[in-house]
């Protein structure tokens, strides 16, 4: 499965190689302590790291055990659920002003190959420091959704949360703290109408790449 993730991340990049971009070293304005990921990333991330990094990786994370960060609900697929049975979900506390990313040095990424999904997905127009956003169209909202419902669904019955919760709980950690919520196959494809024929053959690599039958999108108003 870690030798796939890095297939659906390739994929990614070439999809979005052309694609108008502001970001560039040392703009971190994004790299928050919110960023989530799901327990397959966070292996893919370990085995990318030489085997003597692993408990001092272990050690710079339990510094931010308990720092607020965002712990999500749901999972994208879970909420994806919710939203195809027409179901309530619940409001989720997300704040800028938590902190920056454990991983960030000096305004630069220091694992920035290994770097999860949620923080490659993360592409601006504009200098996100000068209007207080990312600046994302609509399209690319929908690419991004569906990439990381696919990277969910090959983590089946796994677990998805906080970087620092994932980490610490691949590294050893038991403590009830650690909160994590379950991983979901893909229920409907987070797809408007008017990005179902363009999404297609993104869904179609996809889908070939985790080696699932699926059907083409599903519009979730």
């Amino acid at each position: 499965m870690l030798k796939k993730i890095e297939q659906v991340y390739r994929l990614y990049e070439e999809y979005t190689a052309s694609i108008d971009s502001a970001c560039e070293k040392y703009c971190a304005d994004c790299c928050t302590i919110n960023v989530t990921l799901t327990g397959l990333e966070g292996r893919y991330l370990f085995a990318g790291l030489p085997q003597s990094d692993h408990e001092a990786l272990a050690d710079r994370l339990s510094v931010w055990r308990d720092k607020a960060r965002f712990r999500p609900v749901y999972s994208t697929n879970a909420f994806a659920m919710k939203c195809r049975d027409r179901e309530d979900v619940e409001d989720e506390e997300n704040r800028l002003e938590w902190g920056e990313c454990p991983f960030l040095h000096g305004n630069a990424c220091s694992i920035y190959d290994l770097r999860p999904f949620g923080c490659r997905s993360m592409i601006s127009r504009q200098k996100c420091a000068e209007h207080g956003y990312a600046d994302m169209d609509q399209y690319l909202l929908t690419l991004n959704t569906v990439f990381m419902q696919f990277i969910e669904h090959m983590d089946t019955g796994g677990f998805f949360g906080n970087l620092t919760d994932v980490l610490l709980r691949l590294s050893g950690g038991n403590d009830p703290q650690l909160a994590t919520t379950l991983n979901n196959p893909i229920p409907a494809l987070m797809v408007p109408p008017a990005h179902q024929k363009e999404i297609a053959p993104v869904v179609d690599e996809l889908a070939r790449i985790v080696a699932t039958p699926l059907e083409r999108a599903c519009d979730i108003p």
